[in-house]
């Protein structure tokens, strides 16, 4: 289950993806980097792949970063990487969500040493050090050690077994009530369920976006298979996790698309 393992990574690679994706918040951003891209001469095409959250290739692009991170304190005006307004906004959007919190404050803190003279290179360089750019979202056995650290969080608050913290590394969708309540945590926690007991797709859909940036055909089939199970409810947060995960399975088998691997 790829889809969570890499949650944590995908959020803070832009102050888009850090700022809660609602509708409104994206009009929001959408208004903030038009506004910049006015004042640094940004395109069209360099606000568009901010909102995608795409790393900046080129001087426009990065100085489009660099004016939107002013704005909300990531530089400032000393032309200084402000690691704090990051773990700000994590707080801020992921309220009630402490581990998570901690865990995304761990990762901005491995970055907080990158520094440059030019505000649009710091820019850069600050979304370079938190993306990988070598390989895609992929997970490095340290960023597993993550993982696990959270998954077995979840387990001694739900009560799942140590079998059943190995079979969700492995990707491997358990039966019993403790995985599914261990999933159903997991899920709560990086807002695939909400507090209500519902199935959030946009969450899913957000990932995909992010995880296959440049890569239209694949996002196209993930949002698919997430629409395709959109519908999916219970009342208990156990078994909605499960269904939700069984049905997004199901659906990626049909349509050939290897989920356990997203």
């Amino acid at each position: 289950m790829k889809v969570f393992l890499v949650f944590v990574f995908i959020v803070f690679i832009g102050l888009s993806a850090v700022w809660s994706r609602s509708e409104d918040n994206m009009k929001y951003l959408a208004k903030v980097a038009r506004r910049c891209a006015n004042s640094t001469g940004a395109t069209e095409d360099d606000v568009q792949q901010y909102l995608d959250v795409t790393i900046p290739q080129n001087r426009r692009a990065k100085c489009l970063y660099a004016c939107i991170n002013k704005l909300f304190g990531v530089i400032n005006k000393d032309i200084e990487f402000v690691p704090q307004a990051l773990k700000e906004y994590a707080r801020l959007t992921h309220a009630g969500q402490p581990e998570f919190q901690r865990v995304l404050g761990e990762i901005v803190d491995t970055c907080a040493q990158v520094n440059d003279t030019d505000e649009c290179e710091l820019a850069y360089k600050i979304l370079n050090c938190l993306v990988p750019e070598s390989e895609l979202w992929s997970l490095t056995e340290e960023d597993m050690k993550y993982v696990l650290k959270i998954t077995k969080r979840c387990a001694n608050v739900t009560g799942a077994t140590e079998e059943d913290v190995q079979s969700f590394m492995a990707r491997d969708l358990g039966q019993g009530r403790s995985g599914k309540c261990l999933y159903a945590c997991m899920h709560k926690l990086f807002g695939v369920i909400t507090k209500n007991i519902e199935f959030n797709p946009q969450a899913l859909k957000d990932l995909a976006r992010w995880s296959y940036s440049g890569q239209p055909q694949l996002h196209q089939v993930a949002s698919e298979i997430v629409d395709a199970c959109a519908q999916v409810t219970d009342t208990d947060e156990c078994e909605l996790a499960y269904k939700v995960t069984n049905c997004l399975m199901q659906e990626a088998d049909r349509k050939n698309f290897n989920f356990r691997e997203w």
